[in-house]
């Protein structure tokens, strides 16, 4: 996967809910993002194990199987969650650069990342791509390659940007 492919989903209210309450239960600083942001990252990786969001795990096995034709596997899944001024820096998901830890060859040859926008209020900032800006909108699915430098822009907004990440592969 060279691009990124966007489609946007819907989540109901409720199911919004229980995603945001459970995430706001295990946030956590992570090195990766600079401001007042948190992440689940260190915390739980595997969010897409609890029923809170079991909704949108289908969705994105959904989109995938709708755009790619294929069904897809989500291996690990966790959340960030960025104020006012916050961003996450430049980084991709073949290596942890906190950890120098490198992904799995399997991963590296069949890998697939994205990202979810729950929350994305007015002046949050977009997510940039190789240095290119990628105008996005709440409740837009994103997947790309794991070797794409990515990042984000700041949060000029008083109101939280929340994305759920997410690895996985195509079945």
């Amino acid at each position: 996967m060279d691009k990124v492919v966007i489609e946007n989903i819907n989540l109901n209210w409720f199911q919004k809910k229980r995603i945001k309450r459970k995430i706001y239960k295990n946030l956590k600083n992570h090195p990766l993002c600079e401001g007042n942001i948190k992440s689940t990252y260190h915390i739980d990786v595997h969010l897409h194990n609890s029923s809170e969001f079991k909704c949108l795990k289908n969705k994105i096995v959904e989109t995938s199987f709708k755009v790619f034709k294929r069904d897809f596997f989500v291996t690990a899944m966790w959340a960030n969650v960025g104020s006012h001024g916050s961003k996450v820096v430049k980084h991709n998901h073949i290596i942890d650069e906190i950890s120098g830890y490198p992904c799995d060859e399997y991963f590296k040859i069949f890998g697939v990342s994205g990202v979810f926008y729950l929350n994305k209020p007015e002046l949050s900032g977009n997510i940039i791509f190789d240095d290119h800006v990628l105008e996005v909108e709440e409740g837009d699915l994103l997947f790309f390659s794991p070797y794409m430098n990515h990042s984000t822009e700041i949060n000029k907004s008083k109101n939280d940007r929340v994305v759920v990440s997410f690895n996985g592969f195509f079945t």
